[in-house]
């Protein structure tokens, strides 16, 4: 079922779509009979605006702490299904958005290779609290999508290094930086 707040797009069989979005099949049924069969498109920016928007509404349910970033984290299947959703410390006082939400499911589960991880903040790439970063939870999962809003901003590590490192491991990372804004603007009382 595509979302009503997603931008729809339709072209007839071998014509083109724009962007890479996701397809879904609309049946065994035709248009007109005289058309080929009709795909939808739900653009993958549409699609990445909508579920990071969900995970803004995780990180705004965390308790704000003078020492860790507020951060909402949602994984969706290619199908664009979510899969597990997590936000810092929302199961313990060190528990980051990505690891509470990789936590959740099975290691090894089929559909994290094709899966999106939506993160309000750039995957951590080193930790004090815990023996793996949050990159290297995404890594080991075999994630190959993640999307970002607000790079780490250098108050708690110097140089994180969490984009670089995903995409050197051929992790496809986006980053919506219009919406950096609104994830620091979660973490306000860090800056005030």
């Amino acid at each position: 079922m595509v979302d009503s707040v997603a931008q729809i797009e339709c072209a007839e069989d071998g014509g083109t779509t724009t962007g890479d979005g996701l397809f879904e099949y609309l049946g065994a049924r035709r248009a007109r009979a005289d058309r080929p069969w009709r795909w939808l498109s739900v653009t993958a920016a549409a699609a990445d605006l909508r579920w990071m928007e969900r995970a803004m509404a995780l990180a705004r349910r965390c308790q704000p702490s003078r020492t860790a970033y507020s951060v909402g984290a949602v994984i969706v299947s290619a199908d664009g299904q979510e899969l597990a959703s997590g936000y810092s410390r929302d199961r313990d006082p060190h528990a980051h958005a990505e690891e509470s939400a990789l936590g959740k499911l099975a290691a090894g589960d089929p559909r994290l290779p094709a899966a999106t991880l939506y993160s309000t903040l750039e995957p951590c790439s080193e930790r004090a609290s815990r023996p793996r970063s949050c990159t290297e939870l995404i890594l080991a999962a075999g994630i190959g999508r993640v999307a970002i809003a607000w790079r780490e901003p250098d108050l708690f590590v110097a140089d994180c290094r969490g984009y670089e490192l995903l995409t050197a491991a051929g992790v496809t990372v986006v980053e919506l930086a219009e919406l950096a804004g609104t994830a620091r603007s979660v973490n306000a009382h860090l800056f005030s």
